[in-house]
């Protein structure tokens, strides 16, 4: 499976100023006020605190590797694409393992490709008062 070629290791977020921390107590606070996860809405994943919150879709990948956009995945399926959509309702299935001519790969959970990490950090830095530590 072809990923996203720029490195990802400690040395590349090390020179962008990233560090694990070794603290977790100041993010507690998420633990707290995130809802029940029974309650299927998002103050399941996201503490109702913000007044707007954004969902990153993790793109599938083709044969060739290169990402493709979910949007272009409904199109292919005849579904529409939507701020709540569903991987498994847009390719008609949760047991899908390739779209051969649309998608090869399904969006990997947990991980954003480091191109797209990137391009959401440059994106979110204009929105906090911390920028060069968000």
């Amino acid at each position: 499976m072809a990923r996203d070629p720029e490195p990802t290791d400690d040395q590349d977020w090390q020179e962008r100023g990233l560090r694990m921390a070794a603290d977790v107590e100041p993010g507690m606070w998420i633990v707290k006020h995130v809802h029940r996860f029974n309650e299927h809405a998002i103050a399941s994943l996201v503490p109702p605190v913000f007044a707007s919150y954004a969902r990153i879709f993790h793109p599938a990948t083709t044969i060739d590797g290169d990402p493709i956009r979910w949007a272009d995945v409904a199109a292919a399926n005849g579904t529409t694409a939507h701020p709540v959509m569903e991987w498994g309702s847009l390719v008609g299935s949760w047991r899908t393992p390739e779209q051969p001519g649309v998608w090869q790969e399904a969006p990997e959970q947990g991980s954003l490709p480091p191109r797209t990490a990137r391009a959401l950090v440059g994106v979110l830095r204009r929105f906090t008062q911390t920028p060069d530590t968000c």
